[in-house]
């Protein structure tokens, strides 16, 4: 009795194993498609951000590169857009860096 219910437990513990593996292997894809956004200057900063991300599909990830300036204003909109939204990346680059 007690080998049977051994068995039993171990037959459950490999199915919910291979469940496992199975389930790590299909979110590992990805798939996702980067949409860059090139910011050079401070004109309209929000409203050019705010486009791109209306545009955005469901797959689409949104990479901002950042070589302007950043003034306090700036600072503060990336800092609010990246807390709001965890999946767009954002780089800065510095000029002559």
């Amino acid at each position: 009795m007690v080998f049977l219910l051994k068995t039993t437990c171990l037959i459950i513990w490999l199915i919910l194993m291979l469940a496992l593996l199975g389930g790590r292997r299909r979110s590992q894809t990805g798939g996702y498609r980067e949409v860059p956004l090139y910011l050079e200057n401070d004109d309209d900063l929000e409203g050019k951000i705010n486009d791109k991300i209306l545009h955005l599909g469901p797959r689409d990830r949104l990479v901002i590169y950042d070589s302007c300036p950043a003034g306090i204003r700036h600072r503060v909109f990336i800092h609010r857009l990246l807390r709001k939204n965890p999946s767009v990346w954002y780089c800065q680059n510095l000029p002559g860096h």
